[in-house]
């Protein structure tokens, strides 16, 4: 398994849209693990699912 950071920009406290349990949701979405939010600041720390 490999660990991914995603810095996304445009993301952050300031943004209700974007809350971390959406960012979650997303990348869980799209297949990956293990997310974890960093702050309200829009980065997340995940890991990809090995290849079928």
């Amino acid at each position: 398994m490999k660990s991914y950071v995603a810095l996304l920009r445009g993301i952050g406290p300031s943004n209700p849209n974007m809350r971390n349990d959406r960012l979650r949701a997303v990348f869980e979405d799209l297949g990956f693990s293990n997310v974890r939010a960093v702050i309200s600041s829009g980065n997340a720390c995940l890991i990809a699912a090995p290849p079928p």
